[in-house]
């Protein structure tokens, strides 16, 4: 975990809430993107979230942080998020960033995909499939219907967001279910997770958005946990109407990079270039 000292910091402005600093610019201490050169995106005043008491698990927590890219309205008091602040200031070529994923097993300590800020990732994606207009500025929200896998089918049209932080695919209870035992997994109900064969080869989910339809395949939602157990990246939740019925975590972002087009207020996607692991 690193720390964030302040009394080194030459460029920052301190609220009287004591929760917020606005960070100006010093090249020598600027909050900084990437490692050196082009690789950088620097936003000066940026307005950002401080603690001075921390839980205990951030000690063995890899994360630093929430780096958050979604738009102004979810923003603690308001505040203008740091890419909406570098879309203002102009420091981006295009006003959206894409997002590509690694078709990774469980591992520590390695790359796990790439952010291409301003700009839509060439490298390691394909020819964008389709755009999706946004359902809700607040998330990244969007409509999506005819979830599938197997003779499973549902076809009805719900509200879903793309989240890069969410490790699984979260969808009602029911409908996760019924693909879970398309699949051939079962329920743990003390591990809170469905366990299925390591070997296994249920075909891709599929799911329909915009008219166009798009598969993860099973290596991209089943993983291993080890001691020769696997799950299915699948989780139940269950809103009762409010908020958005599915999550697309990093399964289907690692099937498909994911283009937030936060001046087009919409989101596009792109087959991943990278082979199957």
């Amino acid at each position: 975990m690193e720390l964030m000292r302040s009394g080194e910091w030459t460029t920052y402005k301190k609220y009287l809430d004591r929760q917020r600093i606005m960070w100006q610019h010093d090249q020598s201490l600027s909050q900084n993107i990437g490692a050196t050169g082009e690789d950088q995106l620097a936003i000066p005043k940026t307005t950002f979230g401080i603690a001075d008491k921390i839980s205990a698990d951030f000690k063995s927590d890899a994360a630093d942080g929430i780096f958050g890219l979604a738009f102004t309205t979810l923003a603690v008091d308001g505040v203008v998020p740091p890419l909406i602040n570098a879309i203002k200031q102009g420091l981006l070529d295009e006003p959206l960033f894409s997002v590509f994923l690694e078709h990774r097993r469980t591992l520590t300590n390695v790359g796990g995909g790439v952010f291409t800020y301003g700009a839509v990732d060439t490298t390691n994606c394909g020819p964008v499939i389709g755009y999706q207009p946004l359902s809700s500025a607040t998330y990244f929200q969007f409509k999506a219907n005819r979830f599938r896998l197997g003779k499973y089918l549902n076809a009805k049209v719900v509200d879903v967001i793309s989240d890069t932080g969410t490790s699984f695919l979260g969808g009602p209870s029911v409908v996760i279910d019924e693909i879970a035992k398309q699949a051939g997994a079962t329920y743990d109900i003390l591990g809170e997770a469905y366990i299925i064969d390591c070997d296994a080869t249920p075909g891709p989910l599929g799911v329909t958005i915009g008219g166009h339809d798009y598969q993860i395949e099973h290596y991209n939602y089943i993983a291993d946990v080890g001691d020769g157990t696997c799950v299915m990246a699948l989780f139940p939740m269950d809103f009762g109407g409010f908020g958005p019925s599915w999550i697309l975590g990093d399964p289907f972002i690692r099937q498909y990079c994911n283009i937030y087009d936060l001046g087009n207020l919409r989101m596009g996607f792109a087959p991943s270039l990278k082979p199957a692991p």
